[in-house]
């Protein structure tokens, strides 16, 4: 990311953003009052907007996803926390992958 900062790069600054989905969850920020559930389908709502305003989103695979899903919520997302709670349960992983895969059909 530094070298994005030489004088060569400047016609591409302020033209890559990063498209967050909140993973993880912890007890000292509870999002208010949304759940994680919500605060994730903000996150998409984000996404689907950039790719409304014409933006082209690239989706990460690495050679655990394989071609069929998204690196989103693996690692750290998926080990129990302290109380064994998984922070990025199955279901949620679920939805975010489907609407990822929409979002590639959708906007080809």
């Amino acid at each position: 990311m530094h070298d994005l900062l030489e004088t060569r790069f400047t016609a591409i600054r302020r033209q890559m953003r990063i498209a967050p989905i909140t993973t993880m969850s912890y007890p000292s920020n509870d999002y208010g009052t949304f759940t994680h559930a919500q605060v994730v389908d903000q996150d998409l709502a984000n996404i689907q907007r950039w790719l409304d305003e014409g933006w082209t989103v690239l989706g990460w695979q690495n050679n655990t996803t394989g071609t069929t899903s998204y690196a989103v919520g693996g690692g750290v997302a998926q080990r129990p926390d302290p109380s064994g709670v998984i922070p990025f349960p199955s279901a949620l992983s679920a939805h975010v992958q489907a609407s990822l895969a929409q979002f590639a059909l959708d906007y080809p």
